[in-house]
């Protein structure tokens, strides 16, 4: 059964599939490798903004509470609303994150092992000779991605070298 872009596939499906792609090593093996990461890391949402955005928000409110203090009278009448509305857009991005902190977890978790299997495969792939064409914008970030996590992969810094 193929999966839909943007959903996620189970870490065990992704790894059939690079497997299948390190059998038969091509350029259209290397680019399976690379639009099935990304999909799969973009369908995760990327989880790990939200605890940051409501620290972000909370850090806004405290610091326009504080500023509301020195100034006149009419313009911290006009301050004060936003002020509440971070702190309230704070509380409610919070019980969010900590209620959804062991997804969160999960799918960081994949994440990573995402990551590590691409640079398995595309560094098995990219061992094997095969016609090269140029990478597509989207091929050459995600490889970027793939060197900044996995700085010691040769392959495919090689690969993304040309």
């Amino acid at each position: 059964m193929k999966a839909q872009p943007g959903s996620r596939m189970p870490v065990e499906e992704i790894a059939e599939r690079f497997e299948q792609c390190v059998r038969e090593p091509s350029m259209r093996s290397a680019s399976a490798v690379l639009r099935i990461t990304r999909e799969q890391i973009h369908a995760r949402g990327q989880l790990s903004i939200y605890p940051k955005l409501a620290l972000w928000f909370l850090e806004g409110g405290v610091a326009l509470l504080l500023a509301s203090r020195f100034l006149p009278a009419d313009t911290q009448k006009s301050v004060m609303p936003g002020a509440l509305g971070a702190l309230a857009l704070s509380a409610i991005l919070g019980y969010g994150a900590f209620t959804g902190r062991e997804d969160r977890k999960a799918s960081l978790l994949a994440e990573h092992e995402i990551y590590r299997l691409a640079t398995e495969a595309l560094d098995k792939i990219v061992a094997e000779p095969f016609p090269r064409k140029p990478l597509t914008r989207e091929q050459v970030d995600t490889l970027k991605d793939l060197v900044k996590r996995s700085p010691t992969s040769m392959g495919i810094r090689e690969f993304l070298n040309g």
